[in-house]
């Protein structure tokens, strides 16, 4: 999470704070507005190497591997292949606020892919 996507979050969580439950409360859809900005933003306790649904929505094919790096950093895992004159190289990320992962696979530089991995249920 970058500094200023943390100091936007701290200011809204201050706000809400200081407001009290009336204001939430009160059917401005503040609740909501938060919830959906955190879920588009990511949220508290998002590592480096993870990133939203929104983010993860955001990305489009044909994108570069310098454009997705800029827009949602470093990607926890980095794998790459050479297939039939062919670079592939596959970038994973984890999914904030849950589990599982996403995965971006490029060719030859231009994301040719994208996939979202959950986790598999519990065997309980």
């Amino acid at each position: 999470m970058t500094l200023t996507r943390l100091v936007i979050v701290l200011v809204a969580a201050a706000a809400l704070v200081a407001s009290g439950p009336a204001l939430l409360d009160s059917g401005s859809g503040l609740r909501d507005q938060l919830s959906s900005f955190l879920e588009d933003r990511g949220g508290g306790g998002q590592s480096a190497e993870q990133i939203s649904s929104g983010e993860f929505a955001a990305v489009h094919g044909g994108m570069k591997t310098t454009t997705l790096r800029s827009q949602v950093g470093a990607p926890a895992e980095q794998t790459t292949s050479h297939v039939e004159g062919l670079k592939v190289e596959c970038w994973y990320y984890g999914v904030a606020g849950d589990t599982g992962a996403y995965q971006f696979c490029f060719v030859n530089g231009s994301l040719s892919s994208k996939r979202r991995y959950a986790a598999p249920p519990s065997a309980e």
